[in-house]
């Protein structure tokens, strides 16, 4: 890993009605729009599903990163998050978040070992995702 601090960039341009492109270095452009409870047409990234795609992608990569899902002989991690975004005090904001972390172990894996990784995971998660609502679950 590079040292801290760690600078992100990522552009966005677009009218006031359909796709908007969004860019990041070295990656490719996505289309994004307003999803359609919003009056959007759909079909593309919405800010809120890139936001809950975030916290899943980060979910994943802190679970491999203390070695619930990176070696080999285990089995994939499955992560689901879920968000609700409400209209709390009249601002639109995620009002909770909540994570679903599934791993599969093989058999003869320490059952204890393995339950200690999976919270030290969700704390990592918990800990370093800055929310609105200042509430996270596992």
């Amino acid at each position: 890993m590079h040292a801290y601090p760690h600078t992100q960039l990522a552009s966005a341009s677009g009218t006031p009605t359909g796709v908007a492109p969004l860019a990041c270095p070295s990656t490719p452009a996505i289309s994004t729009a307003a999803p359609p409870r919003f009056d959007g047409p759909g079909g593309c990234w919405s800010p809120e599903s890139r936001l809950i795609r975030a916290l899943a992608d980060r979910s994943i990569l802190a679970f491999r990163a203390i070695g619930l899902a990176a070696r080999p002989e285990r089995s994939p991690l499955d992560c689901s998050i879920q968000g609700v975004l409400a209209n709390v005090d009249r601002v639109t904001r995620y009002s909770h978040f909540s994570t679903r972390a599934t791993p599969s172990v093989p058999a003869g894996t320490d059952a204890a070992k393995a339950r200690q990784r999976l919270e030290r995971g969700e704390q990592t998660i918990a800990v370093r995702v800055i929310t609105a609502s200042g509430r996270w679950s596992s």
